[in-house]
Order: C-alpha cells, then structure tokens, then sequence
C-alpha cells in the first residue's frame, strides 16, 4: 500500500502464474463508496510485457449486509426458528 505522487492510494499485488486463455479474477474491494481503477498487467513466460488492461469501478452504495446487518440477520433467523420450535412442541402436546 502506498501513495504516488499525486497523492493518490494504491495497492501492489504481488505477481502471480495464470494459464493463457484462463479466466483470472481479481478481488474488487467493496467496503468504500468512491471511483477505483483496476490495472491488470503481465509479462508472458520470456517475461516479455503484455499489454495492460484498466477497469474503472464504481461503487456507489455499500452492501446491506456488513457486520451489524449480518448479526442482526442471524439474530432473527434465530428467534423466528425459535417460535417455530415451540409453535410445534405446543401443537404436539394438543395432540
């Protein structure tokens, strides 16, 4: 992670191998609301340098399940089969 000389924040990920005509994916941080640009390049196996490839994302709303919607959906997944549960072992004793 750093900065460069516009003051811009970036992250270097190290290379990595990738068989030709593969699909390759690369992890998109979804955690901040902004405009990013993804930059994809490669060297083939004589370490001759391919042409790189820009993606411009845009992330515009965060997802609704983040740490707290994520724990508040268990919780009522939990109380709804809670009630389910003792729904049924009133209606086994009425029998």
């Amino acid at each position: 992670m750093a900065y460069d000389i516009n003051g811009s924040y970036y992250i270097v990920i190290d290379w990595t191998s990738w068989t030709n005509n593969t699909v390759t994916n690369v992890p998109i941080n979804r955690t901040t609301i902004g405009n990013f640009t993804y930059t994809v390049e490669y060297n083939d196996d004589e370490t001759a340098p391919g042409i790189p490839d820009t993606v411009l994302v845009q992330i515009t709303e965060l997802s609704s399940i983040n740490g707290y919607s994520i724990y508040i959906l268990s919780l009522s997944i939990g109380i709804i089969v809670l009630i389910f549960t003792i729904r049924l072992k009133r209606k086994k004793n009425l029998i």
